[in-house]
Protein backbone atom coordinates (compact mmCIF):
# COMPACT_ATOMS: atom_id res chain seq x y z
CA UNK A 1 0.00 0.00 0.00
CA UNK A 2 1.48 3.48 -0.80
CA UNK A 3 1.19 6.53 0.50
CA UNK A 4 -1.54 8.06 -1.44
CA UNK A 5 -3.75 4.88 -0.87
CA UNK A 6 -3.12 5.09 2.92
CA UNK A 7 -4.29 8.58 2.65
CA UNK A 8 -7.07 7.55 0.68
CA UNK A 9 -8.50 5.70 3.18
CA UNK A 10 -8.87 8.18 5.80
CA UNK A 11 -11.04 10.60 4.56
CA UNK A 12 -10.06 13.31 7.38
CA UNK A 13 -6.26 12.74 6.36
CA UNK A 14 -7.14 13.90 2.82
CA UNK A 15 -9.36 16.67 4.35
CA UNK A 16 -6.63 18.42 6.30
CA UNK A 17 -3.55 17.59 3.91
CA UNK A 18 -5.91 19.60 1.16
CA UNK A 19 -5.77 22.14 4.33
CA UNK A 20 -2.31 22.62 4.61
CA UNK A 21 -1.99 22.84 1.09
CA UNK A 22 -4.25 25.74 1.47
CA UNK A 23 -3.10 27.43 4.04
CA UNK A 24 0.43 27.41 2.39
CA UNK A 25 1.68 24.97 5.12
CA UNK A 26 2.81 22.39 3.10
CA UNK A 27 6.61 22.20 3.56
CA UNK A 28 6.79 19.19 5.60
CA UNK A 29 3.84 17.36 4.50
CA UNK A 30 5.87 18.46 1.39
CA UNK A 31 9.20 17.00 2.16
CA UNK A 32 7.33 13.33 3.39
CA UNK A 33 6.21 12.81 0.35
CA UNK A 34 9.24 14.25 -1.72
CA UNK A 35 11.25 11.32 -0.37
CA UNK A 36 8.77 8.97 -2.41
CA UNK A 37 8.99 10.79 -5.68
CA UNK A 38 7.82 13.81 -7.57
CA UNK A 39 5.35 15.56 -5.83
CA UNK A 40 2.73 16.94 -8.20
CA UNK A 41 1.13 21.05 -7.97
CA UNK A 42 0.20 21.70 -5.02
CA UNK A 43 -2.66 23.32 -6.32
CA UNK A 44 -4.01 19.91 -8.52
CA UNK A 45 -2.94 17.56 -5.07
CA UNK A 46 -5.65 20.24 -3.04
CA UNK A 47 -8.50 19.59 -5.47
CA UNK A 48 -8.23 15.87 -6.02
CA UNK A 49 -7.99 15.42 -1.92
CA UNK A 50 -11.55 17.49 -1.49
CA UNK A 51 -12.70 14.97 -4.14
CA UNK A 52 -11.27 12.30 -2.41
CA UNK A 53 -9.05 11.24 -5.57
CA UNK A 54 -5.61 11.51 -4.55
CA UNK A 55 -3.11 10.42 -7.71
CA UNK A 56 -1.72 7.20 -7.29
CA UNK A 57 1.39 7.38 -8.71
CA UNK A 58 3.23 7.64 -5.35
CA UNK A 59 6.15 5.10 -5.07
CA UNK A 60 6.40 2.76 -2.17
CA UNK A 61 7.16 3.78 1.07
CA UNK A 62 8.69 2.13 3.60
CA UNK A 63 7.16 0.49 6.72
CA UNK A 64 8.13 3.01 9.04
CA UNK A 65 6.60 5.79 6.94
CA UNK A 66 3.06 3.50 6.58
CA UNK A 67 3.11 3.68 10.21
CA UNK A 68 3.43 7.63 10.62
CA UNK A 69 2.13 8.81 7.22
CA UNK A 70 -1.49 9.75 7.91
CA UNK A 71 -1.02 10.31 11.61
CA UNK A 72 1.53 12.85 10.60
CA UNK A 73 -0.55 14.61 8.24
CA UNK A 74 -3.16 14.77 11.09
CA UNK A 75 -0.99 16.02 13.42
CA UNK A 76 -0.11 19.22 10.94
CA UNK A 77 -3.07 21.18 12.10
CA UNK A 78 -2.65 24.07 14.20
CA UNK A 79 -2.72 24.79 18.23
CA UNK A 80 -5.50 27.35 19.27
CA UNK A 81 -6.16 29.79 21.99
CA UNK A 82 -7.13 33.35 20.44
CA UNK A 83 -10.58 32.76 18.94
CA UNK A 84 -10.29 34.61 14.70
CA UNK A 85 -13.41 33.87 12.08
CA UNK A 86 -13.62 34.90 8.44
CA UNK A 87 -11.51 38.16 8.54
CA UNK A 88 -8.65 36.51 9.61
CA UNK A 89 -5.86 36.20 6.51
CA UNK A 90 -5.07 32.33 8.01
CA UNK A 91 -8.45 30.97 7.67
CA UNK A 92 -9.48 28.10 5.90
CA UNK A 93 -12.60 28.84 4.35
CA UNK A 94 -12.50 25.26 2.96
CA UNK A 95 -13.07 24.00 6.85
CA UNK A 96 -15.54 26.68 7.34
CA UNK A 97 -17.44 25.77 4.31
CA UNK A 98 -17.85 22.57 5.40
CA UNK A 99 -18.63 23.20 8.71
CA UNK A 100 -21.64 25.12 7.70
CA UNK A 101 -22.62 22.30 5.08
CA UNK A 102 -22.22 19.75 8.41
CA UNK A 103 -24.83 22.20 10.14
CA UNK A 104 -27.54 22.25 7.57
CA UNK A 105 -27.73 18.73 7.56
CA UNK A 106 -27.94 18.60 11.33
CA UNK A 107 -24.52 17.22 12.09
CA UNK A 108 -23.98 17.74 16.05
CA UNK A 109 -21.69 20.88 16.78
CA UNK A 110 -19.33 18.76 18.74
CA UNK A 111 -18.44 16.41 15.85
CA UNK A 112 -18.46 19.71 13.21
CA UNK A 113 -15.42 21.04 15.81
CA UNK A 114 -13.89 17.87 15.33
CA UNK A 115 -13.93 17.55 12.03
CA UNK A 116 -13.46 20.99 10.87
CA UNK A 117 -12.00 23.12 13.90
CA UNK A 118 -14.98 25.41 13.25
CA UNK A 119 -17.77 26.21 15.59
CA UNK A 120 -20.80 28.59 15.24
CA UNK A 121 -20.87 30.81 18.60
CA UNK A 122 -23.74 32.45 20.48
CA UNK A 123 -23.31 35.70 18.18
CA UNK A 124 -24.00 34.08 14.89
CA UNK A 125 -20.65 33.83 13.59
CA UNK A 126 -18.16 30.47 12.87
CA UNK A 127 -15.32 30.69 14.47
CA UNK A 128 -11.80 28.56 15.08
CA UNK A 129 -9.03 28.84 17.27
CA UNK A 130 -5.14 30.58 16.67
CA UNK A 131 -2.22 29.10 18.59
CA UNK A 132 -1.60 30.60 21.69
CA UNK A 133 1.21 28.35 22.76
CA UNK A 134 4.15 30.38 20.79
CA UNK A 135 2.46 33.83 22.75
CA UNK A 136 5.29 35.50 24.68
CA UNK A 137 5.81 39.05 26.09
CA UNK A 138 9.47 40.37 24.49
CA UNK A 139 11.20 41.01 27.92
CA UNK A 140 14.07 42.86 25.93
CA UNK A 141 12.14 45.20 24.60
CA UNK A 142 10.70 46.69 28.08
CA UNK A 143 12.02 49.14 30.29
CA UNK A 144 13.98 47.84 33.40
CA UNK A 145 13.68 49.79 36.61
CA UNK A 146 13.31 49.72 40.24
CA UNK A 147 12.27 51.71 43.12
CA UNK A 148 13.80 52.01 47.11
CA UNK A 149 10.15 51.78 48.47
CA UNK A 150 9.70 48.40 46.27
CA UNK A 151 11.47 45.59 46.28
CA UNK A 152 10.21 44.19 42.91
CA UNK A 153 11.95 45.21 39.73
CA UNK A 154 9.50 46.91 37.39
CA UNK A 155 9.66 45.97 33.71
CA UNK A 156 7.36 48.85 31.47
CA UNK A 157 6.89 49.14 27.80
CA UNK A 158 5.58 52.07 25.77
CA UNK A 159 5.24 51.25 21.66
CA UNK A 160 3.33 49.40 19.14
CA UNK A 161 2.01 45.64 20.48
CA UNK A 162 4.60 43.17 17.90
CA UNK A 163 7.53 44.61 19.49
CA UNK A 164 6.60 43.78 22.81
CA UNK A 165 4.47 40.49 22.40
CA UNK A 166 5.39 37.65 20.28
CA UNK A 167 2.76 35.76 18.72
CA UNK A 168 3.75 34.91 15.16
CA UNK A 169 0.60 33.04 14.27
CA UNK A 170 -2.00 35.80 15.50
CA UNK A 171 0.08 38.61 13.41
CA UNK A 172 -0.21 36.23 10.30
CA UNK A 173 -4.19 35.87 10.90
CA UNK A 174 -4.42 39.87 11.72
CA UNK A 175 -1.05 41.58 10.80
CA UNK A 176 -2.43 44.86 11.83
CA UNK A 177 -2.49 43.91 15.17
CA UNK A 178 1.40 44.19 15.54
CA UNK A 179 0.28 48.04 15.20
CA UNK A 180 -1.79 48.25 18.35
CA UNK A 181 -0.51 51.25 20.96
CA UNK A 182 0.35 49.23 23.75
CA UNK A 183 1.47 50.30 27.34
CA UNK A 184 2.26 47.58 29.50
CA UNK A 185 4.18 46.72 32.40
CA UNK A 186 4.87 43.64 34.79
CA UNK A 187 6.84 42.80 37.88
CA UNK A 188 9.49 40.28 38.93
CA UNK A 189 10.36 40.46 42.76
CA UNK A 190 8.69 39.08 45.98
CA UNK A 191 5.85 41.54 46.14
CA UNK A 192 4.68 40.72 43.14
CA UNK A 193 1.32 39.58 42.63
CA UNK A 194 -0.60 37.14 40.77
CA UNK A 195 -4.32 36.82 39.56
CA UNK A 196 -4.96 33.16 40.08
CA UNK A 197 -7.13 30.29 38.34
CA UNK A 198 -9.95 28.83 40.79
CA UNK A 199 -7.49 25.75 41.20
CA UNK A 200 -4.55 28.04 42.13
CA UNK A 201 -3.11 27.94 38.65
CA UNK A 202 -1.68 30.94 37.29
CA UNK A 203 -2.71 33.42 34.96
CA UNK A 204 -6.04 34.50 35.12
CA UNK A 205 -5.71 38.16 34.37
CA UNK A 206 -3.91 41.39 35.45
CA UNK A 207 -6.52 43.83 34.67
CA UNK A 208 -6.22 46.26 31.40
CA UNK A 209 -8.42 47.42 28.60
CA UNK A 210 -8.66 48.31 24.82
CA UNK A 211 -9.73 51.22 23.16
CA UNK A 212 -10.82 51.17 19.78
CA UNK A 213 -10.63 54.77 19.53
CA UNK A 214 -6.80 55.33 20.27
CA UNK A 215 -6.26 51.70 18.73
CA UNK A 216 -4.54 50.99 22.11
CA UNK A 217 -4.04 48.19 25.10
CA UNK A 218 -3.50 48.62 28.30
CA UNK A 219 -2.18 46.46 31.35
CA UNK A 220 -2.23 47.74 34.94
CA UNK A 221 1.38 47.17 36.32
CA UNK A 222 2.76 45.58 39.67
CA UNK A 223 1.63 41.93 38.47
CA UNK A 224 3.99 39.09 37.46
CA UNK A 225 4.49 38.16 33.76
CA UNK A 226 2.37 35.60 33.29
CA UNK A 227 -0.91 37.01 34.31
CA UNK A 228 -0.05 40.52 32.37
CA UNK A 229 0.65 38.07 29.08
CA UNK A 230 -3.01 36.53 29.91
CA UNK A 231 -4.52 40.08 29.76
CA UNK A 232 -2.55 40.94 26.80
CA UNK A 233 -4.49 38.15 25.26
CA UNK A 234 -7.89 39.25 26.66
CA UNK A 235 -7.44 42.31 25.56
CA UNK A 236 -6.41 41.64 21.67
CA UNK A 237 -9.69 39.08 21.88
CA UNK A 238 -11.40 42.59 22.12
CA UNK A 239 -9.09 44.13 19.18
CA UNK A 240 -10.52 41.11 17.14
CA UNK A 241 -14.12 42.03 18.55
CA UNK A 242 -14.12 45.06 17.34
CA UNK A 243 -12.18 44.75 13.98
CA UNK A 244 -13.50 43.06 10.96
CA UNK A 245 -14.98 39.71 11.85
CA UNK A 246 -17.71 41.92 13.74
CA UNK A 247 -18.11 39.64 17.07
CA UNK A 248 -19.94 40.38 19.67
CA UNK A 249 -18.26 42.73 22.14
CA UNK A 250 -17.42 43.52 25.54
CA UNK A 251 -18.13 46.09 27.76
CA UNK A 252 -17.73 47.70 30.90
CA UNK A 253 -19.50 47.87 34.58
CA UNK A 254 -22.64 50.61 34.02
CA UNK A 255 -26.17 50.80 34.53
CA UNK A 256 -27.05 50.66 31.03
CA UNK A 257 -26.44 47.34 31.20
CA UNK A 258 -29.65 46.40 33.37
CA UNK A 259 -31.62 47.79 30.43
CA UNK A 260 -29.81 45.87 27.91
CA UNK A 261 -30.46 42.93 29.62
CA UNK A 262 -34.65 43.72 30.29
CA UNK A 263 -34.29 44.58 26.30
CA UNK A 264 -32.67 40.78 26.02
CA UNK A 265 -35.40 38.97 28.02
CA UNK A 266 -38.30 40.73 26.69
CA UNK A 267 -37.36 39.69 23.02
CA UNK A 268 -36.76 36.10 24.07
CA UNK A 269 -39.77 36.38 25.82
CA UNK A 270 -41.97 37.48 22.94
CA UNK A 271 -40.08 34.75 20.67
CA UNK A 272 -40.45 32.51 22.76
CA UNK A 273 -44.87 33.08 22.89
CA UNK A 274 -44.36 33.78 26.35
CA UNK A 275 -47.60 36.60 26.57
CA UNK A 276 -49.88 33.44 25.53
CA UNK A 277 -47.92 30.92 27.32
CA UNK A 278 -48.15 32.62 30.63
CA UNK A 279 -52.10 33.65 29.80
CA UNK A 280 -52.52 29.66 29.35
CA UNK A 281 -50.83 28.91 32.36
CA UNK A 282 -51.95 31.16 34.93
CA UNK A 283 -55.96 30.20 33.86
CA UNK A 284 -54.67 26.41 34.04
CA UNK A 285 -53.20 27.29 37.79
CA UNK A 286 -55.86 29.17 38.85
CA UNK A 287 -58.25 25.92 37.73
CA UNK A 288 -55.96 23.57 39.39
CA UNK A 289 -56.23 25.79 42.00
CA UNK A 290 -59.97 25.01 42.73
CA UNK A 291 -60.15 21.51 42.07
CA UNK A 292 -57.82 21.00 44.70
CA UNK A 293 -60.23 22.99 47.24
CA UNK A 294 -63.25 20.74 45.67
CA UNK A 295 -60.84 17.59 45.86
CA UNK A 296 -59.81 18.49 49.76
CA UNK A 297 -63.63 19.17 50.93
CA UNK A 298 -65.10 16.28 48.82
CA UNK A 299 -62.47 14.26 51.23
CA UNK A 300 -62.67 15.85 54.12
CA UNK A 301 -66.36 15.19 53.98
CA UNK A 302 -65.58 11.59 53.30
CA UNK A 303 -63.25 10.44 55.56
CA UNK A 304 -63.01 6.88 56.42
CA UNK A 305 -59.55 6.69 58.78
CA UNK A 306 -59.07 9.44 61.13
CA UNK A 307 -55.61 9.98 59.57
CA UNK A 308 -57.27 11.20 56.21
CA UNK A 309 -57.66 14.62 58.19
CA UNK A 310 -54.75 14.94 60.62
CA UNK A 311 -52.08 14.46 57.94
CA UNK A 312 -53.15 17.02 56.21
CA UNK A 313 -52.01 20.74 56.30
CA UNK A 314 -55.48 22.33 56.54
CA UNK A 315 -56.34 20.98 59.74
CA UNK A 316 -53.25 22.30 61.50
CA UNK A 317 -54.77 25.81 60.05
CA UNK A 318 -58.20 25.54 61.60
CA UNK A 319 -57.18 22.93 64.74
CA UNK A 320 -57.79 25.85 67.25
CA UNK A 321 -61.11 26.38 65.68
CA UNK A 322 -62.29 22.74 65.47
CA UNK A 323 -61.41 21.94 68.85
CA UNK A 324 -63.12 25.01 70.11
CA UNK A 325 -66.18 23.94 68.70
CA UNK A 326 -66.12 20.03 69.48
CA UNK A 327 -64.01 19.82 72.91
CA UNK A 328 -61.00 17.98 72.65
CA UNK A 329 -59.84 15.07 70.42
CA UNK A 330 -60.57 11.99 71.74
CA UNK A 331 -57.87 9.01 72.39
CA UNK A 332 -58.88 6.37 70.43
CA UNK A 333 -61.77 4.41 69.74
CA UNK A 334 -65.33 4.89 68.09
CA UNK A 335 -65.43 8.11 69.31
CA UNK A 336 -61.97 9.40 68.11
CA UNK A 337 -63.32 8.16 64.47
CA UNK A 338 -66.60 10.32 65.15
CA UNK A 339 -64.87 13.52 66.44
CA UNK A 340 -62.69 12.95 63.16
CA UNK A 341 -65.21 13.02 60.81
CA UNK A 342 -67.38 15.93 62.22
CA UNK A 343 -64.03 18.25 62.33
CA UNK A 344 -64.29 16.88 58.50
CA UNK A 345 -67.67 17.96 57.76
CA UNK A 346 -66.75 21.46 59.75
CA UNK A 347 -63.42 22.02 58.08
CA UNK A 348 -65.39 21.52 54.47
CA UNK A 349 -67.45 24.18 55.25
CA UNK A 350 -65.02 26.19 56.67
CA UNK A 351 -63.25 26.38 53.24
CA UNK A 352 -66.40 27.01 51.46
CA UNK A 353 -66.59 29.87 53.28
CA UNK A 354 -63.32 30.95 52.87
CA UNK A 355 -63.51 31.15 49.29
CA UNK A 356 -65.77 34.15 48.55
CA UNK A 357 -68.78 34.78 46.71
CA UNK A 358 -67.03 33.86 43.66
CA UNK A 359 -65.82 30.50 44.43
CA UNK A 360 -68.56 27.78 43.90
CA UNK A 361 -68.50 24.46 45.51
CA UNK A 362 -68.23 21.75 42.61
CA UNK A 363 -71.37 19.50 42.52
CA UNK A 364 -69.82 16.24 41.00
CA UNK A 365 -69.17 13.49 42.46
CA UNK A 366 -65.66 12.95 44.02
CA UNK A 367 -64.12 10.40 40.96
CA UNK A 368 -65.76 13.41 38.54
CA UNK A 369 -63.31 15.97 40.37
CA UNK A 370 -60.34 13.64 40.60
CA UNK A 371 -61.10 13.27 37.03
CA UNK A 372 -60.73 16.89 35.69
CA UNK A 373 -58.19 17.67 38.85
CA UNK A 374 -55.57 14.64 36.54
CA UNK A 375 -56.66 15.91 33.15
CA UNK A 376 -55.50 19.51 34.10
CA UNK A 377 -52.74 18.54 35.78
CA UNK A 378 -51.73 16.70 32.36
CA UNK A 379 -52.79 20.07 30.33
CA UNK A 380 -50.06 22.03 32.56
CA UNK A 381 -47.30 19.37 32.06
CA UNK A 382 -48.39 20.22 28.26
CA UNK A 383 -47.72 23.47 28.50
CA UNK A 384 -44.68 23.44 30.19
CA UNK A 385 -43.40 21.08 27.55
CA UNK A 386 -44.20 23.89 25.23
CA UNK A 387 -42.62 26.34 26.89
CA UNK A 388 -44.75 27.45 29.83
CA UNK A 389 -42.06 26.79 32.51
CA UNK A 390 -39.55 28.43 31.19
CA UNK A 391 -41.39 31.42 30.10
CA UNK A 392 -42.53 31.84 33.79
CA UNK A 393 -38.82 32.13 34.88
CA UNK A 394 -37.64 34.63 32.23
CA UNK A 395 -40.99 36.76 32.72
CA UNK A 396 -38.87 36.75 36.63
CA UNK A 397 -35.88 38.24 35.20
CA UNK A 398 -37.79 40.44 33.08
CA UNK A 399 -39.12 41.96 35.83
CA UNK A 400 -36.06 41.61 37.99
CA UNK A 401 -34.36 43.66 35.27
CA UNK A 402 -36.86 46.41 34.65
CA UNK A 403 -35.24 49.30 35.30
CA UNK A 404 -38.06 51.14 36.22
CA UNK A 405 -38.98 49.38 39.09
CA UNK A 406 -35.80 49.31 40.80
CA UNK A 407 -31.96 49.94 39.84
CA UNK A 408 -29.20 47.05 40.10
CA UNK A 409 -26.36 47.58 42.89
CA UNK A 410 -22.85 47.71 41.78
CA UNK A 411 -22.79 43.97 42.35
CA UNK A 412 -25.72 42.82 40.00
CA UNK A 413 -23.84 45.23 37.04
CA UNK A 414 -20.60 43.72 37.58
CA UNK A 415 -22.43 40.31 37.19
CA UNK A 416 -24.36 41.58 34.21
CA UNK A 417 -20.84 42.80 32.94
CA UNK A 418 -19.24 38.94 32.92
CA UNK A 419 -22.49 37.73 30.95
CA UNK A 420 -21.59 39.92 27.96
CA UNK A 421 -20.73 37.35 25.37
CA UNK A 422 -17.61 39.77 24.25
CA UNK A 423 -16.48 39.46 28.03
CA UNK A 424 -17.09 35.41 28.12
CA UNK A 425 -15.19 35.06 25.06
CA UNK A 426 -11.90 37.31 26.03
CA UNK A 427 -12.14 35.51 29.59
CA UNK A 428 -12.30 32.34 27.57
CA UNK A 429 -9.01 32.97 25.55
CA UNK A 430 -6.90 33.32 28.82
CA UNK A 431 -8.95 29.83 30.00
CA UNK A 432 -8.08 27.67 26.57
CA UNK A 433 -4.15 29.66 26.55
CA UNK A 434 -2.23 27.12 27.78
CA UNK A 435 -4.03 24.22 26.75
CA UNK A 436 -2.60 21.31 25.06
CA UNK A 437 -3.74 20.70 21.75
CA UNK A 438 -5.22 17.26 23.30
CA UNK A 439 -7.16 19.58 25.79
CA UNK A 440 -8.58 21.69 23.11
CA UNK A 441 -9.51 18.86 21.11
CA UNK A 442 -11.47 17.02 23.97
CA UNK A 443 -12.68 20.39 25.32
CA UNK A 444 -14.87 22.78 22.56
CA UNK A 445 -14.71 26.84 23.71
CA UNK A 446 -18.17 26.57 24.37
CA UNK A 447 -17.42 23.96 27.29
CA UNK A 448 -14.96 26.36 28.93
CA UNK A 449 -17.12 29.20 29.04
CA UNK A 450 -17.58 30.36 32.63
CA UNK A 451 -21.20 31.36 32.15
CA UNK A 452 -23.92 29.38 30.73
CA UNK A 453 -24.39 30.05 26.57
CA UNK A 454 -28.42 30.46 27.04
CA UNK A 455 -27.28 33.42 30.01
CA UNK A 456 -25.08 34.94 27.72
CA UNK A 457 -26.05 38.89 26.19
CA UNK A 458 -24.79 38.92 22.31
CA UNK A 459 -24.27 43.01 22.04
CA UNK A 460 -22.92 43.57 18.83
CA UNK A 461 -21.30 46.96 17.29
CA UNK A 462 -24.18 49.11 15.41
CA UNK A 463 -23.84 48.64 11.88
CA UNK A 464 -22.54 44.41 12.36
Amino acid sequence: MNLAEMLRGNPLAQQRLADNFAMNKQGDLARMMQQHGTVQDPARVQEQSVLGNLPIDVPQPTQADMLMGADQVMNLMPQAGIFAGVGSKTANLLKMKQAEELAKQGVDRKQIWDETGWYNDVDGKWKYEIDDSGAKLNKDSFVESTYSINPNTNFDYRGSLGDALKHDELYKAYPESKNIDARLGFDEGPSTKFHTRPDGSIPASAGGSFSPTFNRIVTKSGYGEPSTRSTTLHELQHSIQEGADGFASGGNVSPELQQAYWNKYATDYRAGNGPQLRKDSNMLSSQISDLNRFNNINDYRNITKPRQLFNSMDFYKHSNTLRNALGPTPKRGPKYKKWAQDAGNMLADIMEKEGGDGFRYSVHSRAEVKRRLRNAKAKADRLDKKGAWKMAQLRHKMDDADPTMHQWDTEKLYDAYRKLAGEAEARNVQTRMDFTPQQRQAQPPWETLDVPENELLVRMLTGQ
